[in-house]
């Protein structure tokens, strides 16, 4: 279900997954879920043909919606179980 007023295209073009010295990994699919009270979740899926590895350190999470801006620093030292890492 799509949100009014937003198209998932622009979302695509304007988040990415960015690494060390690495291509900035853009999204393969953004989807809008609409909740109750005007309110939504936007999920971004990214490809796993791409490999992150704990040597990358951090990957940051960068996206915009519409006046928005959203970082969010993902350690891969935090993303380990029983010392693999898991995405």
């Amino acid at each position: 279900m799509r949100h009014a007023g937003v198209r998932t295209p622009i979302l695509k073009g304007v988040a990415a997954l960015k690494r060390y010295q690495k291509k900035d990994l853009k999204p393969s699919r953004v989807e809008i879920l609409c909740k109750a009270g005007n309110r939504a979740t936007i999920v971004y899926e990214f490809p796993r043909s791409v490999e992150i590895t704990k040597r990358d350190g951090n990957v940051v999470f960068q996206a915009q919606v519409g006046r928005l801006v959203v970082t969010r620093i993902f350690s891969t030292v935090e993303m380990q179980i029983q010392d693999q890492l898991e995405l």
